[in-house]
């Protein structure tokens, strides 16, 4: 699916459509000009819950980046402090790896996406309200 979007409440208000229901307390990775698939996977709330889904992201975007591809991450929580945290080490993580050159006979590339600077939203956006809110 190819999808253009100009602003970032676009691109909040189609994720809905594009996972086919509204995420809650959610990490929803969107790609960013590549063929990396679209994933959300719930919030962590512990440790051990943040591993699992980093493994988790990590296996698919392995599998499926190319040199150049980059995601966006988009939390959804009523916990800011919470969506920040989160977003912010999934960023660094997806920027590493990308960092990380890996080799398979072949020519080394890029292990993963990059991470764009993040982007906040602190209320629901509304139709014909100025970004940010």
């Amino acid at each position: 699916m190819s999808l253009s979007v100009h602003s970032p409440d676009e691109l909040i208000a189609a994720i809905p459509h594009m996972l086919g229901f509204k995420p809650q307390e959610s990490i929803v990775l969107i790609p960013i000009r590549s063929d990396l698939p679209t994933a959300r996977i719930d919030l962590p709330i512990t440790p051990r819950a943040e591993e699992l889904a980093w493994s988790s992201i990590r296996k698919g975007m392995v599998r499926y980046a190319r040199p150049g591809a980059a995601v966006g991450i988009v939390c959804f929580t009523h916990d800011r402090q919470q969506a920040d945290l989160i977003g912010r080490e999934f960023a660094e993580r997806l920027d590493t790896m990308a960092s990380t050159p890996t080799s398979s006979s072949g020519p080394t590339r890029p292990a993963g996406p990059t991470s764009p600077p993040a982007t906040w939203a602190s209320s629901p956006t509304l139709p014909g309200s100025a970004w940010p809110p």
